[in-house]
């Protein structure tokens, strides 16, 4: 009887030094400073991202808000100036104007007293008429009318100290830009040869030169200038400019710059700037870029007008962009510290109170580890902490009843053991020797059956097989012929799929033929649009001729004048009509032509499916005749294994028949052998328990003589 060697009595060990101080890293404390930081510090990132993400958005809306007020205020200001093109236009081909001005080139040289009073009237129309000129737009400052000869030339009130006639006029800079399209308005900054004598030096804001031509000569007989008031652009300017420090530039041709805002002596014209030389550069119209000015980043968005040649250039301070952002950053930034200094003093007071507390049930801890239970920890905390203390010092308290009363049972338990012990070794020497005397007999019979079983298990086995491979052989007859039947069903789909191949190819051909008719469509309707423009380019050359007859008609012809520019509204609309329907028919031949690719494209793809189709047709026909042989091969194997089969059922019954009368003998030896070794089993088993337990027992005693109870 095997009995276990008597175990060591465990040591109750106290924490060791290194886990008493706790890594500064796994404390408490710590972890309350990183349950304070970390959120600080997902504070500070929200507070960069909402300020680049703001700054992003205001970014980009200031360049579209801008770039959207800039194309208004350059389409505003062409039109100001198409209107005053209109006046000018209606000025230089009135009776009046040419009437005087045909008057004094046909009577150059001659007697001043013998043309007096016929100039006298002509001189009093022309002037009533550039009165009315100034008085039917606020916007217009002075006018000149400079013709040829000495005081032959009109000037509106204020600027009668100009000296030029139109022959010395044309010795001037801005005469010989004039020249250069004698039939349109020009724009310009200024005019230094007519400032020179006038004493209200530079009040205008820009000017307007355009020659007049003789209507029965077609010669040159005249040039008037219109000025425009300096106000109307500063007020135009003014309400362009909602942002502190944003600065709006109107640049004219002739590079007059000005401004919302009073440039300093000492400040660079914006026209030396790198970023104007490419705006004159730049095929755009409009657009915006970041650009360095005096010397802070701005956002400049600039617009070219049509009609005047001049170029808004709008300034934007970056940082006024962004302040929006900023105020952000810096309040976000107001409320970590104020976060961060709130929760610090509070963490503070949290950490000391926690670290009083856990201290002192670290030491009771330490010391009921090492067997003392007589301790009890102290603490004034009626919270959480409070409840901690009081739940360790009832645990030590429960833990002290209970080592108590165990010292006790084991005392009686140790008692019990001794007697159980000396009583099993009694029985198992009678056991023992009973068992000796079966497991001789059933020693031989055992063998005996087991051969017999062994017999058994392999011819089963061999059977066993031989039935899973005729199975399996008749599962490979089913579905081989499955696999011929499903080859034969692909290849007639196949040859269906082969012709929908066929009649895809030809449907392809007629949508190409269509996309083709409609392409040609296409074309006719763009010869009717041609027609039409024609049309609208008559009608308004019509409501041309119309306006300049109601102008020579004067007040009579004002009637006409309405009616004249209704057709011209007509005929520009059915222009506008016909340039979108032009638009159109160009999109949809793109898209005509663009179809007709891919169709194209689409019937190659078919003739390459067709020749795909062909080739599986051919591989389906092989596999068929793989198949047929193939069936042939498994009938061979269906008549071995049949074979086999009745030479199995043969041998399995021999065995059978052996192995049956050795089990009976073998069973009835090994049942009252095993009833014998149970019992002897179970009589030592409890002995190695009641001399385990007695060990267990002492055991007990010593360990719980470690605590210290009273």
């Amino acid at each position: 009887m095997k009995i276990k060697k008597k175990q060591s009595v465990p040591h109750i060990k106290s924490a060791p030094k290194k886990e008493r101080v706790v890594s500064r890293f796994r404390s408490i404390k710590t972890k309350i400073i990183l349950a304070i930081i970390i959120p600080m510090l997902f504070l500070a990132a929200l507070g960069i991202v909402s300020y680049k993400r703001t700054a992003s958005e205001s970014d980009k809306n200031a360049r579209e808000s801008t770039m959207t007020t800039m194309i208004y205020a350059g389409k505003y200001l062409d039109m100001l100036n198409a209107s005053i093109d209109r006046l000018v236009n209606q000025v230089v081909i009135s009776k009046e104007i040419q009437g005087y001005l045909d008057f004094v080139n046909s009577n150059l040289g001659k007697d001043k007293n013998e043309i007096y009073f016929e100039k006298t009237h002509a001189r009093q129309e022309a002037v009533k008429l550039l009165n009315n000129l100034i008085s039917s737009d606020d916007d217009i400052k002075a006018t000149y009318l400079f013709a040829r000869g000495e005081d032959n030339s009109l000037f509106s009130q204020g600027n009668s100290d100009v000296k030029h006639d139109l022959d010395s006029l044309k010795e001037t800079e801005f005469y010989k830009i004039a020249e250069k399209t004698p039939d349109k308005l020009v724009w310009l900054g200024l005019h230094k040869e007519l400032d020179s004598g006038n004493s209200d030096e530079i009040s205008y804001s820009m000017t307007a030169i355009k020659l007049i031509k003789s209507t029965t000569t077609f010669n040159t007989i005249g040039c008037i200038v219109i000025d425009l008031k300096s106000d109307f652009l500063k007020s135009t300017l003014d309400s362009f400019t909602i942002r502190n420090g944003e600065e709006i530039h109107l640049i004219s041709p002739d590079g007059r710059d000005q401004t919302n805002t009073d440039a300093a002596s000492n400040d660079k014209p914006i026209i030396e700037d790198a970023f104007y030389q490419d705006i004159l550069t730049s095929q755009k119209d409009h657009g915006s870029m970041n650009v360095t000015y005096k010397d802070s980043d701005y956002l400049m968005s600039f617009v070219k007008l049509r009609e005047s040649g001049f170029i808004l250039i709008n300034l934007i301070p970056i940082s006024e962009l962004h302040a929006s952002a900023t105020e952000i950053a810096y309040t976000t930034i107001v409320f970590i510290l104020l976060a961060a200094l709130i929760t610090t003093i509070f963490g503070f007071i949290i950490v000391i109170n926690i670290g009083k507390t856990v201290d002192s049930i670290r030491a009771v801890a330490g010391k009921a580890a090492s067997g003392d239970l007589t301790i009890k920890a102290v603490s004034n905390n009626k919270d959480e902490l409070g409840l901690l203390t009081k739940s360790i010092n009832l645990m030590i308290q429960n833990m002290r009843s209970i080592i108590e009363q165990v010292l006790n049972t084991a005392k009686k338990v140790t008692d019990s053991a001794e007697v159980v012990s000396v009583k099993s070794k009694q029985v198992s020497e009678v056991s023992n020797e009973i068992s000796n005397a079966i497991e001789d007999i059933s020693r031989g019979a055992t063998d005996q059956a087991g051969d017999a079983e062994s017999s058994v298990r392999v011819i089963s086995s061999l059977a066993d097989k031989i039935g899973d491979v005729s199975q399996n052989a008749d599962d490979i007859g089913e579905l081989t012929k499955e696999t011929a039947q499903i080859t034969n069903e692909g290849l007639e789909l196949i040859i269906a799929l082969e012709d929908k191949a066929e009649d895809t190819n030809r449907i392809s051909k007629e949508i190409i033929s269509d996309i083709n008719t409609l392409n040609t469509h296409s074309l006719s309707i763009g010869k009717i649009v041609e027609v039409i423009n024609n049309i609208a380019d008559q009608t308004n050359l019509l409501s041309l001729n119309a306006t300049i007859e109601a102008a020579r008609a004067g007040a009579f012809g004002s009637g006409f004048a309405v009616v004249a520019k209704e057709i011209q509204t007509l005929a520009e609309r059915s222009k506008n009509a016909a340039k979108d329907i032009s638009t159109i028919i160009k999109e949809t031949r793109d898209y005509t032509v663009k179809t007709a690719q891919k169709a194209t494209m689409t019937e190659t793809i078919l003739s390459s499916q067709n020749d795909a189709m062909r080739k599986t047709t051919d591989a389906f026909k092989r596999i068929k005749e793989s198949m047929d042989r193939l069936l042939e091969r498994v009938e061979n194997i269906f008549n071995h294994i049949s074979e086999m089969e009745k030479a199995k059922e043969q041998a399995l019954n021999s065995i059978f028949n052996v192995s049956a009368v050795t089990e009976e003998t073998a069973a009835s030896t090994q049942q009252i052998t095993a009833s014998v070794q149970s019992q002897i089993f179970d009589i030592k088993e409890l002995s190695e328990l009641a001399e385990g337990l007695g060990h267990a027992a002492i055991e007990l005693n010593n360990t719980i003589s470690k605590f210290k109870l009273s």
